[in-house]
Parts: structure tokens; C-alpha cells; sequence
């Protein structure tokens, strides 16, 4: 197991759940997030880079999927 791919993978995971949790609940909590719908859905792709890169760090850490 590379310990350095797998910290990277688990930091990019948590970013990326970190920012997903404020573009769903952002709409409850302020009125920009309310009101910039569209705004929020564009930043769903950053988001998903974070999520593939986290997952391709964490599989090359462990050499397979099923521990990712």
C-alpha cells in the first residue's frame, strides 16, 4: 500500500463531500446559494474531478477497487 496515494485520495474525498455538503444545503442556509441555482450546478464539475481523482489515488494506493 502507498501510504502517500492513499492520504492524498482520502484528503481529495473529503473535499470533495466537504463542498457537496455546502452546494446541497447552501440553498437552506443563505440566500445567494438560493438564488444561483445555475452557479451551483456548474460547480458540480470541479466536484467531480474530486471525486475521480480521489478515487484513482486511492485505487493505485491499494492496487484495487474493493478497499477504495
Amino acid at each position: 500500500m502507498n501510504l502517500k496515494l492513499f492520504i492524498y485520495g482520502v484528503l481529495l474525498f473529503l473535499c470533495a463531500h466537504l463542498v457537496t455538503w455546502f452546494q446541497l444545503n447552501g440553498q437552506f442556509l443563505w440566500k445567494f446559494f438560493k438564488e444561483n441555482t445555475f452557479l451551483l450546478a456548474l460547480a458540480g464539475v470541479p466536484i467531480s474531478y474530486f471525486y475521480i481523482w480521489a478515487t484513482k489515488y486511492t485505487v493505485e494506493s491499494f492496487g484495487m477497487l474493493w478497499p477504495a
